[in-house]
C-alpha cells in the first residue's frame, strides 16, 4: 500500500485487484500497510475477500504493519471475516519474511 493509504472499501478492491490475475495459483502475499494509514469503520463491514477470484486469494496471509492500532483493528477484520487462509501479522518486514 502506498504512504497516507486509506483501508476502506475502495481502497481494498484496489489492491486485491492488483492481486487478481498476477500467478494462476495462490501464493504468499506480503502487504505492508503503513505506520500512518486512515482506517474507515466501515472496512469491517463486508469480507471483501467474498468475491474475490481464487486466484487473486493468497495461500498465506502476511500482514506488516508497525502501528498497533491498525494491527488491532485489521485484526478485528479478519476475526468478523475468517477466510481459507493462515493471516499473520508482523511489525516489519524482516520478522514476516524470517
Amino acid at each position: 500500500m502506498r504512504p497516507q493509504a486509506i483501508l476502506d472499501e475502495s481502497g481494498m478492491a484496489e489492491n486485491l485487484t492488483t492481486c487478481s490475475g498476477l500467478t494462476p495459483t495462490p501464493v504468499h502475499q506480503l502487504w505492508e500497510i503503513p505506520e500512518d494509514a486512515d482506517f474507515r469503520m466501515s472496512f469491517l463491514e463486508r469480507n471483501h475477500f467474498a468475491y474475490t477470484p481464487p486466484s487473486a486469494l493468497p495461500a498465506v496471509l502476511a500482514v506488516v504493519c508497525s502501528n498497533d492500532t491498525l494491527n488491532r483493528l485489521i485484526g478485528l477484520y479478519f476475526a468478523y471475516h475468517p477466510q481459507g487462509f493462515p493471516v499473520a501479522f508482523f511489525h516489519s518486514r524482516e520478522a514476516a519474511l524470517a
